[in-house]
């Protein structure tokens, strides 16, 4: 499951991004000026790492956003939209103020960070501080007087945000494999790409049949890890292989996102002869780096 930090890293991925420190309390807070291209308006990420702050050190960060004004320092960076949702040109200038220009295809205008935005108030919270509801409704009305609206998202945000998800893929290995299905589960649930996986999905209690099978129907993708022990296990793997088979069949599209690790196409062919019809991912010769971001751009490519 991702971490709040990985929360605060992903969300917004339409947006024009600013990063950047604001030094408080001789430490360094992250700073998140996003940038919405369609609408002209900025918003206000923070990032709060520590897990013991209390309600006047929010008062104070929000104090000097009130009054100071921020110059773009050593290291920090702007990040350019995800080119699936925002469509343009972008040209860096860096000459005494570091600024974006942009300009969407099939228009002839330029827009500039540095003058056509609007200040929109609102600011995201990020906090590993879990404060009470009671200093939260507080800190939102002190934030409203001076035009700021607020949005406070702790672990509590987290974990709600985490148990309403629906996993994009399902992650289906072997046992003996887990090594291999931790690693790509976890490097998709960073990029914010929920998954089926076991550790990550199961919890005490829970029917495991009914689970998988909820899985199974809910994702949009199907990682399959291919290996000499999923090919020869005739259990669960082979069941949940066959579950979403069936799947494919039903509506008519392709599911399954195999890796192969260890196999040979003779492998695969006395497995399932239609899997090689289906392009895999070598794990060995890609390395997980690049397996992991190939996976990613397949799962979320219609997502």
């Amino acid at each position: 499951m991702a971490t709040l930090l990985e929360y605060f890293d992903q969300h917004f991925p339409d947006c024009l991004k600013l990063e950047l420190e604001i030094p408080i309390r001789e430490e360094l807070v992250r700073c998140n000026f996003y940038y919405d291209t369609r609408l002209l308006t900025i918003f206000i990420a923070l990032y709060i790492q520590q897990n013991n702050k209390e309600l006047s050190f929010f008062e104070e960060l929000l104090n000097q956003l009130k009054h100071r004004e921020f110059s773009v320092s050593e290291g920090a960076s702007f990040k350019l939209p995800d080119a699936r949702t925002v469509q343009g040109n972008f040209k860096l200038k860096n000459d005494s103020l570091v600024e974006v220009e942009f300009q969407y295809f099939g228009e002839n205008e330029w827009f500039n960070t540095s003058y056509h935005f609007y200040n929109s108030g609102r600011i995201f919270i990020y906090s590993e501080t879990n404060l009470t509801s009671k200093n939260v409704n507080i800190l939102k009305e002190q934030a409203k007087k001076d035009n700021f609206n607020i949005q406070f998202r702790s672990e509590k945000f987290r974990k709600t945000l985490s148990m309403e998800e629906k996993p994009y893929a399902f992650i289906c290995h072997d046992s003996n494999d887990k090594n291999i299905a931790k690693i790509v589960a976890s490097n998709l649930s960073k990029k914010l790409c929920p998954v089926w996986y076991d550790e990550f999905s199961l919890k005490v209690g829970d029917n495991l049949r009914n689970s998988i099978e909820k899985g199974l129907k809910e994702c949009s993708k199907c990682v399959i890890i291919l290996s000499p022990k999923f090919i020869s296990n005739t259990g669960w793997t082979k069941k949940e292989f066959d579950s979403i088979f069936t799947r494919e069949i039903l509506e008519n599209k392709t599911l399954v996102l195999p890796i192969w690790y260890n196999v040979t196409k003779n492998d695969v062919y006395d497995y399932c002869p239609s899997l090689l019809n289906i392009r895999g991912i070598d794990y060995i010769q890609l390395g997980e780096k690049e397996v992991c971001r190939q996976l990613f751009d397949a799962i979320t490519h219609q997502i």
